[in-house]
């Protein structure tokens, strides 16, 4: 697979699959073991194309792509078309209902890669390769962390979309890995919050500048520092 981007990267593919291996040794439900490898290994293949342009979505052009190329290596168009469906269904922000175990573990097994630490750090590389910001602020100058379902937002509007995650798995054994990993990822974006509205300058110079002082603020806000 083309590298795309490290949030995206065969790392994230390969914890992918670990978590979809994981998952599918504590559910009862029968499972492919080789619809469900390949599906993993593949969910992300229309990254490339999603990278060119960010309005394309990478699980609708990766669907189509691991479609023709499973049939060009001799796959049944039935397998086929059950690791397509896989792909196509496990992306958030499109709300497709994934319809076979392998696409509910598959969906669930990317899923629990976007949350913890790990989540953290994969949301802020991804951010800055799209030049999206870590935070914006309303007009009152509060950080907006109300969720979109946009692909390009802010840091915290994205991390507020992984709250509901949980809501969305499918099996109960990713809901409970999935609610440990996210506590701790809600005490770090917490601290970070709270570091930034520290160092905020607008917040710093309205602190420290005495009225006397406020018909220079121009000057500081233009400054560059």
């Amino acid at each position: 697979m083309e590298e795309v981007d490290y949030a995206h990267g065969k790392e994230h593919v390969y914890r992918v699959l670990a978590n979809a291996l994981d998952i599918m040794e504590h559910i009862d439900d029968k499972c492919d073991i080789d619809i469900l490898i390949v599906s993993s290994l593949l969910h992300d293949i229309g990254r490339v194309d999603q990278k060119k342009k960010l309005d394309v979505c990478h699980a609708e052009i990766g669907s189509k792509k691991a479609y023709e190329y499973l049939l060009a290596a001799g796959w049944e168009e039935s397998r086929a078309q059950l690791v397509s469906n896989a792909i196509l269904t496990h992306r958030q922000k499109k709300k497709r209902q994934a319809n076979s175990t392998e696409a509910r573990i598959l969906y669930d097994a990317d899923k629990l890669d976007s949350l913890g630490l790990i989540g953290i750090a994969r949301m802020l590389m991804y951010g800055g390769m799209i030049d999206e910001p870590l935070y914006v602020l309303d007009k009152d100058g509060n950080i907006v962390t109300e969720s979109t379902l946009n692909e390009k937002s802010s840091f915290f509007q994205e991390f507020s979309l992984k709250l509901g995650v949980i809501e969305s798995l499918y099996t109960e054994y990713a809901k409970d890995l999935a609610r440990k990993r996210l506590n701790d990822a809600v005490v770090v974006c917490n601290k970070l919050k709270i570091e930034i509205n520290q160092c905020r300058r607008d917040s710093y110079i309205r602190q420290f500048c005495s009225v006397e002082e406020k018909k220079h603020e121009s000057k500081y806000f233009n400054s560059d520092y």
